[in-house]
């Protein structure tokens, strides 16, 4: 008699599962980098509607990076604390909501409220991946899951420029901005059904604030933070922001052209951070691969600035 075979079990449901969740985590910071370099492609058309200068539009920018930055710490606290999968699901609300805040913001002030919420709630799409990595897969897979996230990230800055603007074109920018509320409403939806929280935190107030103040003690951590801030600011300043109009203005180029140029920055920095992340891992060191990426973005930065009709 011929037993009947019992049903296949698919191998490693829970490995599958964190990869759904960590994926989603990607996806989102993915998104956020679209929304983080959205204004680039709609300088001109902002300015024109609001009738206001440069210095406004980037003053209107900077409302997305003090939401972003000042979230940094509260949201890994938050983090360990909750979990990923409720937050995420509200963050990724929270960027939809903004998006809709800007679309519809009559005055500059409430395109500036937009940002900032925009940027208070994208802080949650790395620092979620990160987490799902941390809580869900061993530490010598931690560097190169994160390097792929930076690279799903910058993959979303060049989404953010050239197409983002062939988009506003074909509509408006405040139909463009609606379009993006939508991928929000998509991603929270994705994160409850994908994201699965891990071990959560159990310290009091009291053993998270020495927590943090050990961690603010360490040395290395003010060395890699003004490693970020004099590599990643100069960075964002012109492939995020500047980069489009000034080639428009010095080089002749169309808007979709300029975008896409400054896009290749986001290329780079995309292809990089895995390939960085896996070199990390292979090695067993991460202080190495960390000083090499400090000395090539200096010298790109150095020979973009000193390039011949620049």
């Amino acid at each position: 008699m011929n037993a009947e075979k019992p049903p296949r079990v698919p191998a490693h449901p829970v490995l599958r599962l964190a990869l759904w969740g960590w994926a989603t985590g990607a996806l989102f910071f993915f998104y956020a980098w679209i929304l983080r370099v959205a204004p680039s492609v709609m300088i001109d058309e902002l300015m024109r509607d609001f009738t206001v200068g440069a210095a406004a539009v980037g003053n209107l920018s900077a409302f997305y990076f003090y939401g972003y930055a000042g979230m940094q710490i509260p949201v890994g606290l938050l983090m360990d604390r909750f979990g990923p999968r409720r937050l995420m699901t509200v963050a990724a609300l929270g960027c939809a909501a903004g998006c809709v805040v800007f679309a519809l913001a009559p005055t500059l002030w409430a395109l500036s409220l937009g940002r900032f919420l925009i940027g208070a709630t994208a802080a949650f799409s790395l620092v979620g991946a990160m987490t799902v990595a941390g809580q869900w897969f061993p530490p010598a897979r931690f560097a190169l899951l994160s390097g792929f996230a930076m690279m799903l990230g910058m993959a979303g800055g060049v989404f953010g420029q050239a197409p983002l603007r062939l988009l506003v074109e074909a509509l408006d920018w405040r139909q463009a901005s609606l379009a993006l509320a939508g991928g929000g409403l998509l991603l929270a939806l994705a994160a409850l059904a994908t994201v699965r929280d891990g071990t959560r935190g159990t310290g009091g107030l009291r053993q998270v604030m020495q927590g943090l103040a050990a961690v603010g003690r360490n040395r290395q951590t003010w060395l890699i933070a003004l490693a970020g801030l004099g590599t990643t600011g100069p960075l964002l300043g012109f492939a995020g922001l500047w980069g489009v109009p000034y080639l428009v203005l010095t080089q002749g180029l169309d808007r979709s052209s300029a975008a896409g140029i400054t896009s290749m920055m986001f290329v780079g920095w995309g292809l990089g951070a895995p390939v960085f992340g896996w070199l990390s891992d292979r090695i067993g060191r991460r202080k190495p691969p960390f000083v090499a990426g400090l000395m090539l973005t200096a010298l790109a930065m150095a020979g973009l600035a000193w390039a011949p009709g620049l």
